[in-house]
């Protein structure tokens, strides 16, 4: 006599094929939010160059920029975003799923001529229920733009000491002086303000061969006579080991008056009594 089929037995398969089930809907959805932020990060980046090209072009005699909130963020036109013509905005929803956090510019303008920008700065996008899936875009302040592997972890990384803001309270006369880069083997750089002004502001990046090794250094303002002058130093940790100080000309009774970067990575407030502390970026 043949033995049939038990009630628990019903119910042990009914079990697995419901979980099964429910198992397959969970990845496909978490498949369909992963990649409502993989698109939606796209999109941005995509408008981020274009915003730049456009800022390039001359697009309406204009600049261009990009105002971020929490779920969706408006391309402008204009110098900033309470001065912008509203007759221009596009704005951009994020997906349901997905929000920007840790916001530390609520904008970014590009510069014409240059397509520079006034700040560094990291766009992070994530899903709001895995806090875990994060996407990050880098705009640097030379205009570059690209997209960065990056974990929940890094958020909590340590600033870069070699990249700082730094206020001086001097009255600079931006015609005559000079920055002067002073490396540890002797070599100087003197660096003109008048020749690297744009649109009121100085910016000069170079890399530099020191003892048979490149130093990447750049540097800016992003407030000059106005009415303090707010420097931006970096010295990328990834391509800059010599020591080196850095001199503003009119300020010359001590050095380095603005800063002393020491060759283990160290950077050093200036001895001017026109600068006030180093702020790590």
């Amino acid at each position: 006599m043949e033995k049939g089929i038990s009630l628990i037995e019903v119910l042990v398969v009914v079990s697995i094929l419901l979980f099964l089930a429910v198992f397959g809907i969970l990845a496909i959805l978490n498949f369909q939010k992963e990649t409502s932020l993989n698109n939606d990060s796209t999109q941005l980046l995509s408008d981020l160059r274009l915003v730049r090209q456009k800022t390039l072009s001359s697009v309406e005699n204009s600049q261009w920029g990009i105002y971020f909130d929490t779920n969706f963020y408006i391309i402008f036109q204009g110098s900033d975003y309470l001065s912008r013509d509203i007759n221009f905005d596009e704005e951009r929803k994020l997906s349901k799923e997905v929000e920007f956090f840790n916001l530390s510019e609520q904008e970014i303008v590009f510069n014409r001529l240059t397509g520079t920008t006034n700040i560094e700065t990291q766009i992070f996008l994530r899903l709001r229920d895995d806090l875990t899936k994060i996407k990050t875009i880098f705009v640097s302040e030379s205009g570059q733009i690209d997209t960065l592997n990056m974990s929940a972890s890094d958020l909590d990384r340590d600033k870069d000491s070699r990249h700082v803001h730094l206020n001086y309270s001097r009255l600079i006369d931006t015609e005559t002086e000079k920055i002067i880069l002073t490396f540890d083997n002797g070599f100087m750089e003197e660096i003109s303000i008048f020749d690297y002004l744009n649109e009121g502001e100085f910016f000069w990046e170079k890399t530099i061969e020191i003892e048979g090794e490149d130093q990447v250094v750049n540097i800016r303002t992003h407030r000059l006579n106005n009415p303090d002058t707010q420097f931006c130093f970096h010295l990328d940790r990834r391509f800059n080991n010599k020591g080196l100080n850095i001199d503003l000309s009119g300020d010359l009774f001590v050095t380095p008056n603005l800063i002393r970067y020491e060759a283990s990575g160290a950077t050093l407030l200036g001895n001017s009594s026109f600068v006030s502390s180093l702020i790590w970026q």
